[in-house]
């Protein structure tokens, strides 16, 4: 069983385990106290390239965070548009409707979509000031 652990940025510490062997499972020992020694003493360097990497601005999972929130906005605008395109909608209707007589008038049984922003202003995925979250809240 192996494994290893990064205690600086520029020196990383490998260590294997054999439960079996004693003498081998002493080094496993010093090792691992040493890499936790490190740890300790140095908190703000990072333990794992791995962590590194996938955390922080820049970082692989910054990139994906941004990708889903820009993802997400996009099905923001979407529903935006809809919604513009139902409003537009309605208000022919209302005009023809008043031409109309009262057995022939036309009703929208469409609604308009809330579901995005809802979950916009619950998960609030955009990095915005709190009244960016004010406005998409009295929108609903």
């Amino acid at each position: 069983m192996g494994g290893q652990v990064n205690s600086t940025r520029n020196s990383v510490y490998h260590f294997h385990y054999y439960p079996k062997d004693h003498l081998k499972d002493v080094d496993f020992r010093d090792d691992f106290k040493e890499a936790i020694q490190d740890s300790l003493v140095n908190p703000e360097k990072p333990d794992s390239h791995v962590l590194e990497t996938l955390s922080g601005r820049g970082t692989l999972f910054e990139i994906f965070r941004r990708d889903e929130a820009t993802r997400r906005l996009d099905t923001v605008l979407s529903e935006c548009n809809r919604d513009l395109r139902l409003m537009d909608k309605a208000v022919r209707i209302a005009k023809e409707n008043q031409e109309r007589d009262h057995g022939e008038r036309e009703f929208i049984t469409e609604r308009f979509g809330m579901s995005v922003i809802q979950l916009l202003t619950t998960n609030r995925y955009v990095n915005e000031h709190e009244t960016f979250y004010e406005v998409a809240e009295e929108s609903l």
